[in-house]
């Protein structure tokens, strides 16, 4: 039988740089960061609590479904934060009030009339997230900066504590900073030409642990003069698109509808699954841009085509639970990244990486594209378990994430303190890697070859692929909690892109 790429037999000679304390053994969770936590009040902060109102029906109209409390804490610095816990109680008064009702969304009032607040955090717990989505309630918050809508079909999916982070940038230097990226941006320039681009109201970002699943934004159209008459307002609405500067290091435009943010005021309304950093550009010729891009997506829709970039076993199985190596990281890495294996052999730069090791050309075509390097003695040690904190740190070089704002390890409880910590928390941020359910990452944990093809499936933009009625490997049943990811690494496919993430194999 044929030795698969992945089965390297020779035996690491020392020790990786970071010694693998344990292999995880509970299957991975699908959270992505962890929820902010509620700023505590200091000896130098005050904090109130205000009851709002949780509604149904038109805006402002409505009928009252509950209440519930922000927490509202002044710090010493005169500036606000708001955080509103949405507790299981409140849900379980929503839902038997809202039941038989016309109007099946509930929503969380959170008032800030006079622009005080800098931001907000909302925490919604797993059960309550559960309990709406099965009584097909959809959640909605509302604020003076944003209002997001959370259908039920994604509230049903989702089983995790939720929460929202809100953040109008206020900050005339930070709103600068945000303005003038959307200004020099590729995509802006080579639609605007010469043509002036004009950034209207204010940006505002949002973070989440709701990843990959649809959203509906509507932005306001606040301090905004629109032009007195008719035709010049419409001509001046028409050009509005919105920016995004994903967490995960993607740009786009965004097509948005103009509906009533509230009476009086009016807003932008769009779909969005991932989540980032929005600003409303004016600017002509956007439309003609991306109905040229949407025509071409659905062109391309049906030749989309993936390449397998993992092998089993000599027995046939892929051991989702095993450890993946070093080198077989090397190896899937450098064949996504279009690594010729028939090239012309690369030197060895490490002693212990012979010219005879299977992956001698993948080790040197990842360390060239700065992915991958040795230990403090130079050494690769190609047959050694890859650790979970390395994989994060191979994350956040290749998809260049700015750790500079990292500090607590994403907040996973035992990633401060470690030598990834900042890549640890940055890649979660972009929803490249994920914790376990139990809150911990176990950076120093051994990564399996189930994790490690989510991760680089998130990598690369890949999958899951949904579809695959056979099982590539006998140990890998349809129940596993990573058929998906597998079942797209494992086999050569073209596919549809799903809207609600993912893809559908075509054949």
């Amino acid at each position: 039988t044929e030795k698969p790429t992945e089965e390297p037999t020779e035996k690491p000679t020392e020790k990786p740089t970071e010694t693998p304390t344990a292999t995880p053994t509970e299957t991975p969770a699908t959270p992505a960061p962890a929820t902010p936590d509620p700023v505590t009040p200091t000896a130098t902060a005050l904090t109130e609590r205000i009851t709002v109102k949780v509604e149904s029906g038109q805006l402002g109209l409505g009928s009252v479904l509950a209440e519930t409390v922000i927490q509202r804490t002044k710090d010493s610095g005169g500036i606000l934060h708001d955080v509103v816990n949405f507790t299981m109680d409140r849900v379980d008064e929503v839902v038997r009030k809202i039941t038989g009702t016309l109007d099946n969304t509930a929503r969380i009032m959170i008032p800030d009339e006079k622009d005080q607040v800098a931001d907000i955090n909302v925490n919604v717990p797993k059960d309550a997230i559960k309990t709406l989505g099965d009584s097909n309630v959809n959640l909605e918050i509302f604020t003076d900066n944003v209002r997001i809508l959370i259908a039920q079909s994604s509230l049903d999916t989702f089983t995790e504590d939720l929460f929202f982070h809100v953040v109008p940038i206020k900050d005339q230097s930070l709103r600068k900073e945000v303005e003038d990226r959307a200004r020099i941006e590729r995509i802006v320039r080579e639609i605007a030409a010469d043509k002036q681009i004009d950034v209207v109201a204010r940006p505002m970002t949002i973070e989440t642990n709701m990843q990959s699943r649809p959203v509906t934004i509507t932005l306001p159209l606040r301090d905004v003069q629109l032009p007195a008459t008719l035709p010049e307002r419409e001509d001046f609405l028409s050009n509005l698109v919105i920016f995004i500067e994903h967490s995960d290091g993607d740009k786009e435009l965004k097509k948005a509808k103009i509906v009533d943010y509230k009476p009086g005021e009016l807003g932008l309304q769009f779909n969005v699954d991932k989540f980032s950093t929005f600003t409303i550009l004016n600017m002509e010729g956007w439309e003609q841009y991306l109905a040229a891009t949407e025509a071409a997506q659905l062109l391309q829709q049906n030749q989309n085509h993936h390449k397998a970039f993992i092998t089993g076993y000599s027995d046939g199985t892929f051991k989702p639970n095993h450890s993946i190596t070093r080198a077989e990281m090397a190896a899937i890495l450098a064949r996504n990244l279009g690594y010729d294996a028939s090239a012309a052999p690369a030197v060895s730069s490490y002693p212990d990486v012979r010219d005879s090791h299977w992956a001698k050309g993948a080790i040197e075509f990842v360390k060239e594209a700065g992915l991958m390097q040795g230990n403090e003695k130079g050494r690769f040690l190609p047959d050694a378990p890859i650790s979970r904190g390395e994989m994060a740190a191979i994350a956040s070089r290749y998809k260049k994430l700015d750790t500079t704002a990292a500090t607590s390890g994403g907040g996973f409880k035992d990633a401060a303190g470690h030598w990834a910590a900042k890549d640890i928390e940055a890649a979660s941020k972009a929803g490249i890697i994920n914790g376990y359910e139990d809150g911990t990452y176990r950076p120093g944990g051994n990564l399996t070859r189930a994790e490690a093809v989510k991760v680089v499936n998130r990598l690369f933009g890949r999958g899951p692929l949904y579809g695959a009625a056979t099982p590539s490997w006998p140990d890998e049943p349809a129940t596993n909690w990573a058929y998906n990811e597998i079942e797209e690494a494992s086999i050569d496919h073209t596919f549809t892109v799903r809207n609600e993430g993912g893809e559908t194999l075509s054949q």
